[in-house]
C-alpha cells in the first residue's frame, strides 16, 4: 500500500523490519521514574504544590505531596552519554485513553526476544531511512 499525503511519500513498513536487526544495530529501551507535582487525584482535584486558582485550573485544587511517574526511553544504536557533542532528534510517541507508558512496546508484540517497535525503529536506523532517533513512551494519564 502507498499513500501520498501533502507531499509526503508513505510507505508500509517492511516485513522483514519487524525482525531484530542483531546486537550490533540493536537500540535499547529502559524505564525512567520523575517525581510530578501537579496531577489529578482520585477526587479528581488538581493536586499542585504552585498557587494555581480553581478557576483557571478548571477544577478544585489542593495542596498534596508529589507523585511518581514512570516513562519508557529507546536509545538508539550507538548511543554514548558521555558523547555531548552528538544531538538526536526526540519522538514522543503518546497512548490513547486508558494506555499507559508500556502500551507502545507490549502493542506491537515481540519478535527475536525484543519489541517490535523496537526492532522497525532498529532497521530503519541501521538501513539509513531515518537518523538515529530518541524516543519517549510517556505515561500520559493525569490521575494518581
Amino acid at each position: 500500500m502507498r499513500v501520498v499525503l501533502m507531499n509526503l511519500d508513505v510507505k508500509a513498513v517492511p516485513p522483514g523490519y519487524k525482525q531484530s536487526t542483531g546486537t550490533d544495530h540493536q537500540g535499547s529501551v529502559f524505564e525512567v521514574a520523575y517525581s510530578v507535582r501537579n496531577y489529578i487525584n482520585v477526587y479528581r482535584q488538581l493536586v499542585t504544590s504552585e498557587n494555581i486558582s480553581s478557576k483557571e485550573a478548571g477544577r478544585e485544587t489542593v495542596e498534596g505531596d508529589p507523585i511518581t511517574k514512570k516513562c519508557n526511553v529507546y536509545l538508539p544504536p550507538g548511543y554514548k552519554e558521555t558523547d555531548t557533542n552528538k544531538k538526536y532528534n526526540v519522538l514522543y510517541l503518546l497512548h490513547g485513553v486508558g494506555g499507559n507508558h508500556n502500551e507502545w512496546l507490549t502493542g506491537s508484540g515481540e519478535a527475536d526476544g525484543n519489541y517490535v517497535i523496537c526492532n522497525i525503529l532498529d532497521n530503519l536506523i541501521a538501513n539509513g531511512d531515518i537518523n538515529p532517533v530518541i524516543v519517549v513512551f510517556p505515561n500520559g494519564r493525569s490521575s494518581h
